[in-house]
């Protein structure tokens, strides 16, 4: 954690997705960056500040989260920017988590990666 070592795990990949989770669902902060270094056998978690993150979208399974019924909701005020990040339908990425995750431009690379498999 940020530049600390911590500690081992025997099943990495849980791991990974259990702190993701976590910061969906509010349990972690959002600012949390969360990073799977394979090639050093790591797991980065950066709590510090003053990375440059940029909000996207959330995709599970090739779905993506966000609803017209959430569009809606904001665009009629009902909600704020932030319920889209307490409902876990968009997370903050700094450019190292980036580098690591799957990213679609539009929605249709995501349609095609359905399809394809």
């Amino acid at each position: 954690m940020n530049g600390q070592w911590i500690g081992n795990h025997n099943y990495p990949n849980e791991l990974l997705n259990d702190i993701r989770e976590m910061r969906r669902s509010n349990r972690l902060p959002k600012e949390y960056s969360i990073v799977r270094d394979i090639d050093k056998r790591e797991i980065k978690i950066y709590t510090d500040g003053g990375r440059v993150q940029r909000a996207m979208f959330v995709v599970d399974n090739n779905e993506i989260k966000l609803r017209k019924k959430h569009v809606s909701k904001i665009i009629s005020k009902q909600w704020d920017f932030e319920q889209f990040f307490r409902h876990g339908l968009v997370e903050l990425l700094d450019v190292e988590e980036e580098e690591s995750a799957m990213i679609a431009m539009f929605i249709k690379d995501i349609d095609n990666n359905r399809v394809s498999k």
